[in-house]
């Protein structure tokens, strides 16, 4: 049955309603020939109930068509009246062969089914020349497929897009306005603002390819971009002015631009075919699979936008075609860059750079692996201070130019941060830059690498005028390199230099190491690899102080490979810290050569090594096996003497027991006590072993105040270096640890492979209180040496330590007893216990040691280590023999 329902007389704006179980709109003759005719269809309904487009075309009132089962438009409808609307309601199916169009009044169409308009023919257009463009209103329980659809208007507010749909979203062709072709436009060309364009599709795709998508306004407020699927989300090509999805201001316009924001709730995100553009608004794009872009501006006049990319489950590639992320500012602070992603991240080119103001901020996480080598990230301020450049993956991290400096004026240099947790970092192809340029006043910035391999790096510079930055890099477990010819450098010309900081597990190589300063201190330069250091020459000198430089290996040689070009008081030098009283210098190498001045072929520096008030000259050789070389303020300390070192100036933090926090000391051995008395329980010996090496590093670690490079050890490997020792030594060596619980001792004993399993034994003979008195009464006892009260509590120490374990490392033939001493039995010399009849030493070699993860484990010459030992045979006054 069919009704319509006109609610004005002729000529009056009103609704025409129509609503039998098909409609077919032809251009011709149709079942109806006036709309009158249809006040009463008969029932059931006629075999076709046809219109002819022309009483659509020619209707004063909205038009709504409403049928049970499908609505086809077979002809082109174009509404000639101004702002009368058109609306289709569909059981199942609407199709329309050839274009639909209105002046300016809202098109709404609803299907229970599809939407389907024909490729090249089927578009809808509410755009209007003389007035408002009409809203577009799209939903189906299915797919909506059309060739293109324009809301568009020349004199005022573009009209908005919304489309809805449980199925696939599609555009299949394009259309033009203005010369220029789209899919989906809603723009405002003179005076008005651009329409919104939002797209959602619950269960299935959106592909926009075949042209472009635009919001745009010209003297008004562009429209936002929405799009939001479950599947995948495709756009097509389209280049600056004519971006493929756009939503900015047009050039020479006022008015704010619209956001793009595309969500793919379980697909990928592509719009590598042309460029997104939202000038000064924010483009987000969240996606669980892969998101691929071209280019994609954010670039604003007084702030730049917003770009973030997130990929949950899936990678990002920002480098395809011109691979360009802006966030500039034309004249105020830049916009920030996001990006994350689950697995790899690619970059091209990266901007957050202002013409004058603050640089912006880019970060990327990456679950796998960073690659930005094809082009830059920049963040330079231009009298304003630089953004900041943050990266931090899970694998390698590989860079190309990194720049976070001032251009002009005033302004301090930004931050550049890089954390590999799991494999290497390089940024060898180019230049890493947080740097003032000359003229203009400010601070250097600071650039921290940390990675768990190696690291590899070209030039890198944190110069300022009014203070050198800072250079940090950390490797865990691997090398730091620097590429040939290229210079690291924190000097200042007005302030203090600033530090170079590098730690390596194995080596550091690397060039000139600058840390001077014209007119203020100088920096400190610090290199700490377990294996060998080369650099060309290093440089702290200031004009006020020098500051200090520390070289430390604790296995390998140190080289200095070329001398100071510049003329002055470090000329010829290749270490040089000279300057007031002039900067420290501590050297400690592994003792495997001589250290040579002049001579840098295997241990040594082709230069001088200078503070200004001390010299060591060319020829100079510090010989293997001395203990500690000093002159004046320069120490050397071959085969890995320690060098205690004294501070330097105000900045240099001197630990005292009263800096130790005591709580968190507490809170370690409490830990300690808690989770190693389960594991004995369990005798899980390996866990055990692994508590507690990591609660004694840590209770190293807060003493010092620093972090300490840790050899990841556990109970194997602690039984293979005991066989290694014991290869080599003709030694047997055993670890001892011994651990004060609250209700007994017990004693772990890690023998070599060969010698058996590791086993522990408790002692139950006397409770924690009562062994922590006898401690405090036994070290107050050794001090007198004119007594030898001490025997009767060194035996009860033996009692509680060795004799559970003797009888069994006698067994093991073990002859040097190693000890890995509770915080509480460090106070004792292990060697003078007593059984009753003999000290240990009279039957053991022992050994003291913090932590078996602290302790150099290298070949050492024995014959070089030089011993000062003293003693008497005979008393004499106020001593006994």
């Amino acid at each position: 049955r069919g009704n319509v329902n006109t609610s004005a007389a002729n000529g009056k704006s009103g609704t025409l309603l129509l609503d039998p179980t098909n409609i077919t709109v032809i251009n011709g003759l149709g079942s109806f020939m006036f709309l009158t005719d249809v006040d009463e269809l008969a029932d059931p309904d006629i075999l076709l109930n046809t219109i002819d487009v022309n009483l659509i075309n020619n209707a004063t009132a909205d038009v709504i068509l409403q049928a049970a089962n499908d609505i086809n438009f077979q002809t082109s409808v174009n509404v000639s009246a101004v702002g009368v609307g058109l609306t289709a309601q569909a059981g199942r199916d609407i199709n329309f062969n050839d274009s639909i169009s209105t002046n300016g009044g809202a098109l709404n169409f609803s299907a229970g089914r599809n939407i389907i308009g024909a490729n090249l023919t089927g578009n809808i257009s509410t755009s209007s020349s003389i007035v408002n463009a009409g809203n577009v209103t799209l939903a189906a329980d299915g797919n909506i497929i059309v060739n293109s659809i324009q809301a568009t208007s020349t004199v005022g507010d573009g009209g908005n897009v919304t489309i809805n749909t449980g199925g696939k979203i599609q555009t299949t062709g394009a259309s033009p306005f203005a010369g220029i072709s789209y899919s989906i436009v809603t723009n405002s060309s003179t005076v008005g603002n651009a329409g919104n364009i939002s797209l959602t599709s619950t269960n299935g795709e959106i592909d926009v390819s075949s042209d472009r998508v635009q919001a745009v306004a010209f003297n008004g407020n562009s429209g936002n971009i929405t799009f939001n699927a479950f599947g995948d989300i495709t756009t097509g090509s389209g280049i600056f002015p004519f971006a493929a999805v756009a939503s900015f201001i047009a050039f020479g316009g006022s008015g704010n631009a619209g956001f793009i924001s595309f969500t793919s709730t379980a697909g990928s995100i592509d719009t590598s075919q042309g460029y997104v553009d939202a000038s000064g608004n924010n483009i987000t794009f969240q996606a669980a699979q892969n998101i691929r872009t071209q280019q994609l501006n954010a670039i604003g006049t007084n702030v730049g936008g917003t770009i973030s990319l997130i990929s949950t489950g899936g990678s990002i590639d920002t480098s395809i075609g011109s691979g360009v992320l802006r966030v500039d500012a034309t004249n105020g602070s830049a916009g920030n860059i996001l990006i994350q992603a689950a697995g790899d991240i690619k970059t091209r080119l990266v901007n957050a750079q202002p013409v004058t103001g603050l640089g912006g901020k880019v970060e990327m996480i990456s679950g796998s692996s960073i690659d930005t080598t094809l082009g830059a990230i920049t963040v330079n301020g231009s009298n304003g201070d630089a953004g900041s450049i943050f990266l931090q993956s899970f694998g390698n991290i590989s860079t190309g130019q990194l720049t976070a400096g001032v251009l002009t004026g005033t302004g301090n240099a930004g931050q550049i941060t890089l954390i590999s947790s799991n494999g290497a970092i390089n940024t060898s192809t180019s230049t890493v830059r947080a740097r003032t340029l000359s003229g203009v006043n400010g601070l250097g910035g600071k650039i921290s690498f940390q990675a768990d391999g190696n690291i590899t790096t070209g030039e890198i510079l944190a110069t300022g005028s009014l203070g050198g930055g800072t250079v940090k890099l950390t490797s865990q477990n691997g090398a730091i390199n620097t590429i040939p010819g290229v210079n690291i450098d924190t000097s200042s010309t007005v302030g203090n230099g600033g530090d170079i900081i590098f730690s390596a597990y194995s080596s550091i190589t690397t060039n000139a190491l600058i840390a001077k300063s014209d007119f203020g201190n100088g920096g400190r330069i610090d290199l700490d690899p377990i294996g060998d250091i080369v650099f060309t020459y290093a440089d702290t000198s200031g004009a006020i102080q020098g500051g200090n430089f520390r070289a430390f290996s604790s296995g390998g040689n140190i080289r200095a490979t070329s001398t100071n070009p510049l003329l002055g008081s470090c000329f010829g030098s290749s270490i040089c810290t000279a300057g007031g009283t002039g900067g420290l210098v501590f050297i400690r190498h592994g003792g495997l050569n001589p250290f040579i001045i002049g001579d840098p072929s295997k241990n040594g520096t082709l230069g001088t090594v200078t503070t200004g008030t001390s010299t060591l000259e060319l020829g100079k050789v510090i010989p293997v096996g001395t203990s500690i070389f000093a002159q004046g303020n320069i120490a050397i300390a071959p085969s890995g003497n320690a060098v205690l070192e004294p501070p330097s100036s105000d900045n240099d933090k001197v630990w005292k027991l009263s800096d130790v926090d005591e709580q968190k000391l507490l809170g370690i051995r409490n830990v300690l006590k808690e989770q190693v008395d389960l594991a004995f329980q369990k005798q899980d010996l390996a866990k055990a072993f692994d508590l507690i090496e990591r609660a004694y590093v840590s209770e190293l670690e807060i003493f010092l105040g620093n972090s300490l490079k840790v050899k990841p050890i556990d109970i194997a490997n602690a039984q293979d270096i005991l066989g290694d020792i014991a290869k080599r030594t003709g030694s047997a060596a055993a670890l001892i640890y011994p651990i004060v619980l609250s209700d007994r001792l017990e004693i772990m004993v890690i023998p070599p492979k060969d010698k058996g399993k590791p086993f522990s034994v408790s002692n139950r003979a006397d409770t924690e209180q009562v062994m922590n008195d006898v401690l405090v009464q036994y070290r107050s006892e050794l001090i007198d040496s004119s007594s030898n009260d001490y025997l009767a509590n060194a035996q009860k120490l033996y009692n509680w330590i060795m004799r559970p374990i003797d009888a069994e490392l006698q067994a093991r033939k073990i002859d040097t007893v190693v000890f890995v001493m509770d915080s509480g039995l460090r106070v004792i010399p292990p060697g003078a216990l007593h059984d009753g009849k003999q000290f240990l030493v009279e039957r053991y070699a022992a050994v003291n040691i913090a932590a078996l993860r602290l302790t150099r484990l290298e070949d050492r010459d024995r014959k070089n280590t030089r011993i000062l030992a003293m003693g008497l045979t005979e008393s004499v006054s106020g001593f006994s023999a």
